[in-house]
């Protein structure tokens, strides 16, 4: 059994979001531990279309830190 939290993520999602972002290099997302721990254990940790899908997912918009899709 595993216990997360994900309001440190939550905050600093938010703290990006308001500082913003350079043009050169921007973040997409703020991924909590146990988002990545949930990728290796089912085995999409190295798949590329399966983040875009998770970054793109309505219930992670509080994660999103740029706007716009994926």
């Amino acid at each position: 059994m595993e216990e997360w939290d994900d309001d440190l993520a939550l905050e600093q999602a938010a703290q990006q979001r308001e500082i913003g972002q350079g043009k050169d290099m921007r973040n997409l997302a703020v991924i909590p531990d146990s988002v990545k721990a949930r990728a290796l254990r089912e085995g999409w940790y190295f798949d590329e279309r399966a983040w875009k899908r998770w970054m793109n997912d309505i219930d992670n918009r509080k994660l999103r830190v740029a706007e716009g899709r994926a």
